[in-house]
């Protein structure tokens, strides 16, 4: 009798894993859907803040401090996305 309880038990935990398992997956198949849309909005604000910040004509960005900032961000958001992308 006691042996069917702790059967019963190590096949309670053997399902719960595959089950946790099954989660896992389904997961990570979602998870990267919200990050390429964050990072896309990022890029487009950031890009079009940038090119706003530029002159023109004497090849010079208004607030060089800030626009170093926005470039580094630009960046690694485009970086994300093009990796992302490569993935898929």
């Amino acid at each position: 009798m006691k042996n069917d309880n702790i059967n019963a038990g190590s096949n309670y935990f053997r399902n719960v894993n595959k089950f946790d398992k099954k989660i896992a997956e389904d997961m990570e198949k979602t998870k990267p859907q919200v990050p390429v849309f964050t990072f896309g909005i990022v890029a487009i604000i950031l890009g079009a803040a940038l090119l706003k910040q530029f002159d023109f004509q004497n090849f010079k960005f208004e607030k060089p401090a800030l626009s170093v900032v926005y470039l580094i961000v630009f960046i690694f958001s485009v970086y994300v996305l093009v990796k992302n992308f490569k993935n898929k």
